[in-house]
């Protein structure tokens, strides 16, 4: 009990510390640092504190800005939009006779990284890629990352780290093996893919906590206004209460300037899968109104598949959760979602083909880069009853249709695709359909692409009224479009979603 205690006066305690950093000399805000990336192409907030009524110049690249420190001790200042640039520059902020510096600055794109563990846990997590550091090291990338504290207001300043282990947080750093192996390598994966294919530096801005749900990450207001119909019941002291990660990692943020924001959550909604398509949009719209970046991209992972969820008693909550996302992707415009269907583990929530998904999430930035390519998977378009069979036509499917040989361990810690126990579905016949009749039951079905769609069918079932795809925690199923991206799991029915947990009575 003493130990809680003293906890809860230390968090009280840094909880005070960013008010009292409002003000007094002459201060950037932790967002900028030497070693940083400033957005290209954009106009560039740069903010800090100081002494109320003085002046303020900042200096960069041969723009300069003046304005007055406010009443509340802090100052914002515009810079014009910068071209994109590899040569290490410096920053200068002055007032008075104080002078600040920030070294070895680059201009390119800069995304924001959120989310929960897929998005949050580091190299050193994942023992077959942690290896591999010493190739990974690229003097175009610059990393920053949060430190994990909570606050149960919205902070202007990110909070100082209660806790060891989060040495380097709040700060830019380069990208070298002693920075990496604290960082995410999906957030690595994809900016280095699409700084090698633009030829640009890229800033990456990690803001992500494990096991919290979307919730912890969407405005206090913004809940408030959504009729979600249910209630997480949170541990007293639990990081993960509604809200507290958005006030202390991602509103102390607004006023920066990000290319776009890149999302991997949602196990932790699992629970709730049917009221995240409300939850989901909701989140996405607010941060977009708050960061002042309506027209900025949001691209999100869509959960890979996984089959120890205890809870689950239908075997599908991560179907519905993943149909949850799929939704999103048509009420909320210029978003994107990258599908895992063959790149998850069966007993590991935290697959390590991170290498595939990040690439693959980074063929969007790189389409919107005017790079001729399809990020898109294939996502199903209609659906026609012919006598038994059923006719299944998609979207972005480009060139056409085709089966691949998918392979995805049982096991934890094996290399990457090769545990002995793996979970392998051949090329040679198409797999993950399933078909019901008026019973509503779903049985597996026999698939077959037929020129530029599919066929579905189960000789069993003389009358077919639905096809689901992928439809399971621990989908196997390798439809593919030719470029390589596998289909979307999909169902063509509008049952109403089964009980997923069975609650406990009081």
């Amino acid at each position: 009990m003493k130990t809680r205690f003293a906890h809860l006066m230390i968090l009280i305690l840094f909880s005070l510390i960013p008010e009292l950093g409002w003000g007094g000399e002459l201060q950037l805000h932790p967002a900028f640092s030497s070693n940083m990336v400033l957005q290209r192409e954009m106009p560039v907030n740069l903010f800090g504190s100081g002494k109320p009524g003085t002046t303020v110049s900042v200096t960069f690249a041969g723009q300069s800005r003046k304005t007055k420190v406010d009443e509340k001790g802090k100052w914002k200042v515009t810079l014009a939009p910068l071209k994109a640039s590899s040569t290490p520059a410096v920053l200068i902020v002055k007032s008075g006779s104080d002078r600040l510096e920030c070294q070895n600055v680059l201009v390119g794109d800069v995304w924001f990284c959120s989310g929960q563990s897929n998005m949050a846990r580091p190299f050193s997590a994942f023992s077959q890629l942690k290896g591999t550091l010493n190739t990974l090291v690229k003097p175009l990338l610059r990393l920053y990352r949060t430190a994990n504290v909570t606050a149960t207001t919205p902070q202007d300043l990110p909070l100082i780290p209660t806790k060891k282990g989060q040495e380097g947080a709040n700060t830019w750093q380069l990208c070298d093996t002693s920075a990496l192996i604290k960082f995410s390598p999906i957030a690595y994966y994809f900016s280095a893919k699409v700084s090698d294919e633009l030829q640009i530096p890229v800033g990456v801005f990690l803001s992500s906590w494990g096991a919290t749900s979307a919730e912890a990450w969407t405005p206090q207001e913004t809940l408030n206004s959504l009729n979600l119909g249910y209630t997480i019941r949170f541990a007293p002291d639990s990081w993960n209460q509604p809200s507290i990660c958005y006030n202390s990692l991602i509103h102390p943020f607004l006023q920066m300037t990000f290319k776009g924001f890149l999302w991997y959550q949602g196990e932790s909604n699992s629970q709730w899968a049917g009221q995240y398509k409300i939850l989901f949009p909701a989140m996405i719209l607010e941060w977009r109104k708050r960061f002042h970046a309506e027209d900025r991209p949001f691209y999100f992972v869509q959960i890979a598949p996984y089959n120890r969820i205890q809870w689950d008693i239908s075997g599908e909550a991560w179907a519905w959760l993943r149909d949850s996302q799929t939704q999103t992707l048509k009420l909320v415009p210029k978003t994107g979602m990258t599908v895992l269907t063959d790149l998850g583990e069966f007993e590991d929530i935290h697959p390590q083909c991170k290498k595939e998904a990040g690439e693959r999430l980074a063929l969007f930035a790189l389409r919107d880069a005017g790079k001729r390519l399809e990020p898109v998977s294939p996502m199903f378009k209609s659906f026609q009853i012919e006598g038994n069979r059923c006719k299944i036509e998609f979207d972005h499917a480009g060139s056409g249709l085709e089966t691949r040989r998918v392979v995805m361990n049982k096991m934890k810690d094996q290399p990457i695709q090769k545990d002995p126990q793996a979970f392998v579905v051949e090329a040679g016949q198409l797999k993950g359909f399933t078909i019901s009749g008026p019973d509503r039951k779903f049985v597996e079905a026999n698939a077959a692409i037929v020129g530029g769609h599919v066929e579905v069918w189960n000789d069993a079932i003389s009358s077919p009224v639905a096809v689901r795809y992928g439809w399971t925690n621990f989908p196997l199923c390798n439809l593919f479009s030719k470029a390589g991206l596998p289909v979307n799991p999909f169902r063509t029915d509008n049952f109403p979603i089964p009980i997923l947990k069975e609650e406990k009575k009081q």
